[in-house]
């Protein structure tokens, strides 16, 4: 799984007079750059890995969302989940040969909810930063799914969360199937729910899992996808599909966290090996 992407880059503040991939937002609003809210490392495997709501750095002068009755309201991080999401990325580059494409945000959820859509995502209008930024993130999920589509053909997206609900669990989100329609299709219900899907392999390694892997109780009731795989998953179309993970409080302590990442690299390494296309088209 080692093709050469279009995008070599570490994207981040410009090196060596390089224009980062964000610049078009920056100058768009020039009080606020992205680049200083979002990391984004390009990938050379078919596989995105985002987290949204572990970022804990404030907008200067931008208040705090306010809850106007949005359906799942929250301003509360989720722990340690972009240094999870690292991690992961990391593990993940030595069991796949190259390092999958890493979307971060680091600004504060109390601003930006960047799983939401635009219209409860912050304070409207947003011109003082939150839209540029919230663009700017889902800009670069899009263009990252985009460039695995046009090499490999399909992918896929994990969007990386905690949860507490269920602290000793991982819960899957794909909308009950409807963000992973193009795997489902080409591969069967047995890349969502077997053995070797990425919550059947996380069973095997002794998590215990939401929905089960029994095959009358597939149906996902908590946590079931929100607008990051609803947007960029293949339920409207594409080949690269999206999965949201809820990784119980328990497996994201200090101590454990390492662990859960290697774990969680180990688990998709077996889905990808069996469901990702091998190299590109």
């Amino acid at each position: 799984m080692r093709p050469r992407s279009s995008r070599t880059e570490k994207r981040g503040r410009p090196a060596g007079g390089a224009a980062p991939r964000l610049a078009p937002f920056a100058r768009v609003q020039a009080e606020v750059d992205p680049l200083d809210y979002i990391s984004t490392t390009p990938g050379r495997i078919p596989v995105v890995i985002t987290a949204p709501h572990g970022g804990n750095k404030l907008i200067p002068g931008v208040a705090v969302r306010e809850n106007r009755g949005q359906m799942f309201f929250e301003t509360i991080r989720d722990l340690r989940t972009a240094e999870l999401a690292e991690r992961l990325a990391a593990h993940l580059a030595t069991l796949l040969g190259g390092p999958p494409y890493l979307v971060i945000a680091r600004f504060d959820r109390q601003q930006i909810d960047a799983n939401r859509p635009s219209a409860d995502a912050y304070t409207a209008p947003g011109n003082d930063g939150p839209k540029v930024i919230y663009d700017a993130y889902h800009a670069e999920l899009a263009a990252s799914t985009a460039e695995i589509e046009r090499i490999w053909g399909a992918g896929v997206l994990l969007d990386i969360h905690g949860q507490a609900l269920l602290p000793g669990r991982f819960i899957r989100g794909t909308r009950n199937g409807e963000t992973v329609k193009s795997l489902v299709a080409r591969r069967g219900v047995a890349a969502l729910n077997g053995p070797k899907s990425l919550f059947g392999a996380l069973a095997e390694l002794g998590y215990p899992i939401t929905p089960s892997s029994d095959a009358g109780n597939r149906k996902e009731l908590h946590f079931t996808g929100g607008h990051n795989v609803d947007t960029h998953g293949s339920g409207e179309g594409g080949h690269v599909d999206a999965i949201q993970i809820e990784i119980g409080s328990r497996f994201r302590t200090v101590e454990r966290l390492d662990r859960t990442a290697r774990d969680l690299a180990a688990a998709t390494a077996v889905f990808a090996k069996d469901y990702l296309p091998q190299k590109p088209k």
